[in-house]
């Protein structure tokens, strides 16, 4: 794989990571569209940029948990501890995805798929939207249950397959329950961070046999890259998200869908 194409698919991994139109589903169809066919290690690891960017946006939120919940474990109380919750919540997730992993695998080579996926869910998100801006009160951190959570998670599942998006399920997730829109916002963040770093270290020590100076070079360009366009993502997903909701982005994934539709599948 050559540069620009390191460049062009490390861009658009960070770009789309957040915002819910699935970057997995625009990296499969950008592969199509380049001829290219990079290593699932590459693609893995474009993650951990993203994910190294919402560790820097959210550092402070983060050290806030990690230290709550550091006390709670201390003194015995982790019942009601946020921090365990997010533990557990993508507990379901990272045994989907171990279990489906073979499956997962063959649903990639069929473009239609993302081609349903990406409409349908696109209304399925706005529909959640819509029902949330229905109730006066929504739900604050406070006022959360480890079911709350535990409901995202399950949604999240749905980002196994492409073309759903990981963000689009856990914030819709978090809408259909009636908790605040930014809320749903950062939770969606804080449960994908030890998922994506799970996944990364894994791909990373399962393939850490068949590194090549060319290959190290390639994901180091592609990792600084990501994490780059994962905090451009970020702020897109925290500022253009939260005034204008999912519309723009409905519209957006028919469109994509009906371009892999013509183009692609």
């Amino acid at each position: 794989m050559d540069l620009a194409n390191v460049v062009i698919l490390a861009v658009v991994q960070g770009l789309t990571e957040y915002l819910p139109i699935s970057s997995t589903a625009h990296l499969l169809v950008l592969q199509k569209l380049l001829n290219t066919q990079p290593s699932v290690l590459f693609t893995i690891v474009l993650q951990l940029g993203t994910i190294f960017a919402s560790i820097v946006y959210f550092r402070k939120k983060i050290l806030s948990v990690i230290k709550h919940s550091a006390a709670n474990v201390k003194s015995g109380n982790i019942k009601n501890d946020f921090g365990v919750w997010i533990l557990i919540g993508i507990i379901p997730v990272i045994i989907v995805g171990f279990v489906a992993s073979n499956y997962l695998d063959q649903i990639y080579n069929y473009p239609i798929i993302i081609v349903i996926t990406s409409i349908a869910f696109g209304f399925m998100f706005y529909g959640i939207e819509v029902f949330y801006k229905s109730s006066k009160t929504h739900l604050q951190q406070q006022d959360l249950k480890l079911i709350n959570i535990v409901k995202i998670g399950l949604m999240q599942i749905l980002s196994l397959i492409p073309g759903v998006s990981r963000s689009g399920a856990t914030i819709s997730g978090g809408l259909a329950q009636k908790i605040d829109f930014k809320e749903s916002i950062e939770i969606s963040f804080l449960m994908s961070i030890p998922v994506m770093l799970a996944a990364g270290i894994y791909e990373l020590l399962k393939h850490i046999g068949s590194f090549t100076p060319e290959l190290l070079t390639q994901l180091l360009i592609g990792v600084i890259i990501a994490y780059f366009a994962g905090l451009v993502s970020i702020k897109l997903t925290l500022g253009f998200l939260l005034r204008k909701g999912f519309l723009p982005f409905l519209i957006y994934r028919v469109l994509f869908g009906l371009f892999v539709l013509i183009v692609v599948a």
